[in-house]
């Protein structure tokens, strides 16, 4: 039986660097702060697949694949290609960081140059406008400032109305700009007043 650890050294099975906090060293501590350290978890480094747990070993023009051990200079599409992974899925297989880019280093570096070429451009401006709280605010519509839930109970009462107007045989009023309807007769009374004007009247007295 092995003698037991001592105080100062880590508890992670087969790491003899002196602990720092919750008996583990600095970069076992690190891992399981992220979530990647566990009794079910291979230690970062250790073999997976081709590769190394928790390391993505790329240069400048490629980048590894766990599943396979080729290389490429980016690895999303041959994942969904060839092993039917997402990349979220991949990361989470080999222990990578959730934000580690599966690409070469020289793809990645392109990438980063483009973007801040971006910065000032007409479409930057664009992004920036509507990213201004102030100028959102101003654009907003009565229907933009309502929550989700309030727009579908909205809608759902209206549905409503108009099964119980179909049902009495009477159609929903149109929204309109103008006067209300107390600024004028209804369309009942005016079919009215031309029966009357033409018919009979009741005598004006005797």
């Amino acid at each position: 039986m092995a003698a037991p650890k001592t105080l100062g050294e880590c508890r992670q099975p087969g790491c003899h660097t002196d602990a720092i906090a919750k008996g583990l060293c600095r970069k076992h501590y690190s891992q399981a702060r992220r979530g990647r350290l566990g009794p079910d978890l291979p230690e970062e480094g250790s073999p997976s697949g081709f590769g190394r747990y928790g390391v993505v070993d790329r240069d400048e023009y490629t980048i590894l694949c766990h599943e396979c051990g080729q290389r490429f200079e980016a690895l999303a599409y041959h994942l969904r290609r060839a092993h039917e992974m997402t990349a979220d899925e991949y990361r989470a297989a080999h222990g990578l960081p959730r934000t580690a880019g599966l690409v070469s280093l020289g793809v990645s570096r392109t990438q980063s140059e483009r973007a801040r070429e971006r910065v000032g451009s007409p479409a930057w401006q664009r992004l920036e406008a509507k990213r201004d709280p102030v100028a959102a605010s101003h654009a907003r519509d009565e229907d933009a400032v309502r929550s989700p839930a309030v727009r579908r109970h909205a809608a759902i009462k209206g549905a409503e109305v108009s099964r119980t107007l179909r049902g009495t045989g009477m159609s929903r009023p149109a929204r309109s700009a103008g006067p209300s309807i107390a600024a004028g007769p209804s369309r009942a009374r005016r079919s009215v007043l031309p029966r009357r004007s033409a018919g009979t009247s009741s005598p004006a007295g005797p």
